[in-house]
């Protein structure tokens, strides 16, 4: 569990309790994120401890084979929507779907991305700069799955960028 979880509500005086049971596994390895976040039009779950600051990089249309954004190297799912805000709702991935999702894999200078080829995102809450919840199950061709719940907080640094 991200150190977050419990160290965020009692900085702000709340009894917000954040939750994440998420498992899988992404190109042979298990997915495991110790930092879960949403804001903007993005819901990223990194297995790297990262603060809100160190995901200025986040964006949409990041591809294959470019420069690697930031000089750590980081795997994590991002989850996108194709509106300005994270929406409540069930989302479903094929097709002309409104949401993506995808591995982001950065090593060294080099970065590789997995897209969900099918799969279902359902958001019950994304209130303002309070807490997303839901729950989602995202297959990636013969890459694997991650599938799991959550209740995140909110991050002002994750915002469209283009």
């Amino acid at each position: 569990m991200n150190p977050i979880n419990f160290i965020l509500p009692l900085l702000i005086g709340c009894g917000t309790e954040y939750s994440v049971d998420i498992a899988g596994e992404i190109n042979g390895q298990p997915f495991s994120p110790t930092t879960s976040v949403w804001g903007g039009p993005f819901i990223v779950f990194a297995e790297q401890d990262l603060d809100c600051m160190d995901l200025f990089w986040i964006q949409k249309g990041l591809t294959t084979g470019e420069e690697a954004p930031v000089d750590y190297d980081v795997r994590l799912l991002q989850v996108t929507y194709n509106a300005s805000d994270v929406v409540a709702g069930n989302y479903d991935l094929t097709g002309q779907a409104p949401v993506k999702a995808e591995v982001i894999e950065i090593s060294g200078d080099m970065m590789t991305i997995t897209k969900a080829s099918e799969g279902s995102l359902n958001v019950g809450a994304a209130a303002d700069t309070g807490t997303a919840s839901g729950d989602f199950s995202f297959f990636f061709n013969d890459s694997g799955g991650i599938g799991g719940n959550f209740v995140i907080p909110w991050c002002a640094n994750l915002k469209s960028r283009y």
